[in-house]
Formats: C-alpha cells, structure tokens, sequence
C-alpha cells in the first residue's frame, strides 16, 4: 500500500467531513464539523483518513487543539492512524505550540492509547488552568469540545514539562470521592423541587453502591484496576441538573490499568458491569416491591431507575456504564439485563 500523509486541500473538506462521519458512526458523527485545518492520508490514490486540528493562542502560549482523528473503516488496522497521529502531532509542534490538548471517549481504548504512546497524558482541566490561567481552560474547555463530551477524559501533552504523568491514572480515594460528591450535589435540585431532603443521603447511597460493587464486579478478573469519573459535559451537567426533576450524573467506574484484545478481557469487563447493572435492578426492585416502607429507599429507587434507562441507552458517551461491555462479549446477556431494566422501570 502507498500511503501519503499531507495538508488538506481546501475542496477535500466537505468530502473529509462525510467520511469523518461515516467513521465515527451515527451519533458521534453528528458532531464531526467542517475542517479548516487537517493532514489527509491518501492510500492507493483514495483518501482513507483525517487529522483535523486547530491552534488557539492562550496569552503567551500556542495551543494545539486535535479536534478528530480517524480512519476510513475499509483501511483500519494498517497502521493508517498511527501515522496520521505521529505526524499531526509533528505538525502542531513545528507551528510553534507550547501545549496540545484532545478529549477522547473514556472506553475508546484505541484512541486514547494511540495519544498517550505519543506523549500525551490523562490530565484535568485545572493542570491546564495552571499552565493557561482560569480563561484560557474555559475557552480551551469550550473549543475541544470537552465542555460537552459527556463520558470523555481529557488528555494533554505539553512541550517543556517532562514530568507529566503518563498512562490511564491511579486508582485514589480523591477520584472516589469526588464521583460519589459531585453526583450527590446534583441531587440537591431534585430534592428542592420534591420537597424530600432524603433524595441527597439516598443519591450518596446509590452511588457509593455503585463503587462498591463495580468494584466486587473486578475483584476475581486477576486484573490491576483503577477508578476515576470522566469529567467531560461540564457545559451539559450544569444546566441539565438545574431543571425541575433534571438528573444527569457524571460518568464513573473502574477501568483496567492495562487493556487486551482477549475474550478473556471482554469478560472482565462484562463482570464489572453487571455487578453494578445488577446492584441498579436489585434496588430498584426493592423500591418497587416495599413502596412506602423507606422515604431513602423510594428515592433511591428512583436514582437507581433513571441509570438503569441511561444503560439500556446505546449511545457512545454512554456505553460504558454497561450497555458495550456487556454487549461486547455477550448480546444475549445484553439483552436480558436490557429487557429486565426496561421491564422494572416502566412496569405499570
């Protein structure tokens, strides 16, 4: 195969924008725009993927946003966007920038592998508000799209600071804490318009349950696992939790230190799952089963039945939380703990 690595030409942009979309899939694609800047791969004459980027100047320093990276799927695994990266990469750091950003789907091993073995690091909006100052996150926030991309980490590399951390990130109580805290806040509006303080104890409850037992879930794999919340959608969480009844909780679990193309690995991701897919129905079961016996218990029935809905939803920022691990390595389970999910939640 000869492949070609090279700057988009202006007419090639409605073209490289219809195949990003085709190989992001339905949804994700919606959100793949017209290129200004971009690298092409042109294999055997047919362009077969993009690197779309763009430079933001935050004060003193040059940012390099990676905004789409993709691969037409008819030339996926051979070594296409390993290039493309390898060299849009190349690219931003010969225009001058200081600092690279891009925000990838948390369960989107693929990508996100590729960026950190070219010096990119899982990192935080506030690494980046201590290198651009508050404005510059926000702004940068905005334009990656990582202010909307619910279910997605935010992974940076800078060029004078070598002792970032590198791989998927530790395990910590703070990561635990904050998924459990953060959600329960966002429950605070729910209670005010039910007029039941017992929702904010009860959302504390359900989502430390689901700590619990994603973590039982991972426990028998025979792997290292860490747990951290993805923090994309802070432009989403906001507004979606301050309307009456509104409830969007931030995206969190346990995710393996180290990933594998095994049937083996597909299980243990599946376990991990429906250990808390599985914890979700038991207590929802319960508030369905002893209605009126606990104001906690009815609560938290009805926090448990609005995730169980988010995880028969197949949509990428989502599907973590169980519907593509579990569907990964069996659908007809998949199916089962759908049909149970919808079955307990809109039951008459």
């Amino acid at each position: 195969m000869e492949l070609t690595i090279r700057r988009m030409e202006p007419e090639e942009a409605a073209a490289l924008r219809k195949l990003g979309r085709r190989s992001f899939g339905f949804f994700d694609g919606l959100f793949v725009t017209m290129p200004k800047t971009a690298l092409v791969a042109v294999a055997d004459g047919k362009i077969a993927g993009g690197f779309f980027y763009q430079i933001e100047t935050c004060g003193p320093k040059k940012v390099g946003i990676v905004s789409f990276l993709f691969t037409d799927p008819a030339f996926q695994a051979q070594g296409i966007g390993k290039r493309l990266c390898e060299e849009g990469i190349r690219q931003l750091w010969n225009e001058g920038c200081d600092v690279l950003v891009t925000c990838v789907r948390d369960d989107n091993v693929a990508s996100w592998g590729l960026f950190e073995r070219s010096g990119f690091a899982l990192s935080s909006l506030r690494k980046l508000a201590r290198l651009l100052g508050p404005a510059g996150a926000i702004r940068l926030c905005a334009k990656s799209g990582y202010g909307i991309g619910v279910g997605h980490d935010f992974y940076l590399s800078v060029r004078d600071e070598a002792a970032l951390p590198r791989g998927a990130g530790t395990c910590s109580a703070l990561q635990i804490i904050l998924f459990i805290f953060v959600n329960t806040i966002f429950s605070v509006p729910i209670a005010l318009v039910s007029g039941l303080a017992v929702f904010i104890p009860a959302a504390a409850l359900v989502f430390s349950g689901i700590v619990l037992a994603g973590r039982l879930g991972a426990l028998f794999s025979g792997r290292e696992w860490d747990f951290r919340f993805a923090g994309g959608g802070a432009f989403l969480y906001l507004p979606a939790n301050a309307l009456p009844w509104g409830f969007l909780p931030v995206v969190g679990g346990w995710y393996p230190r180290r990933y594998e193309k095994t049937q083996g690995f597909k299980r243990a991701m599946a376990a991990n799952a429906i250990a808390v897919w599985a914890f979700l129905l038991a207590l929802g079961a319960a508030g369905r089963f002893f209605a009126g016996a606990s104001a906690l218990l009815g609560c938290a029935s009805w926090i448990a039945s609005v995730l169980l809905v988010m995880r028969c939803l197949p949509i990428p920022a989502l599907e973590s939380l169980g519907f593509a691990r579990v569907g990964q390595w069996n659908r007809i389970a998949l199916a089962v703990f759908v049909a149970a999910s919808l079955a307990l939640v809109f039951a008459p």
